[in-house]
């Protein structure tokens, strides 16, 4: 099967069956579960809309988490980079300090 599985993914008590990458099976079982869990969730607070709507909202606050990661993401990369080119500088200025009294 060139190395593809066929899955199975319950979201809202319907089966869908997928094929994914071996590698990528735990990874989109774990999504399947993420977004049927939000899914869940949204649907329990009002049993009046339909499962497009609540589909579109599970998207959409997944979406937004995501993007707030990012941005965490890119803020910490930002700080390490600062960082490592703060002990860079004192590295250096520590190696030509040791250069100057020899």
């Amino acid at each position: 099967m060139s190395g593809e599985d066929l899955i199975s993914v319950k979201i809202l008590g319907r089966e869908y069956r997928l094929r994914c990458a071996a590698d990528e099976r735990d990874a989109l079982l774990a999504a399947a579960a993420r977004l049927d869990r939000e899914m869940r969730q949204i649907q329990s607070h009002s049993q009046l809309i339909g499962n497009e709507r609540v589909l579109l909202m599970a998207a959409l606050n997944i979406a937004h988490e995501l993007v707030q990661l990012q941005r965490a993401n890119d803020d910490l990369r930002r700080r390490l980079t600062q960082q490592a080119q703060n002990l860079n500088r004192i590295v250096t200025r520590i190696l030509q300090e040791q250069e100057d009294t020899s």
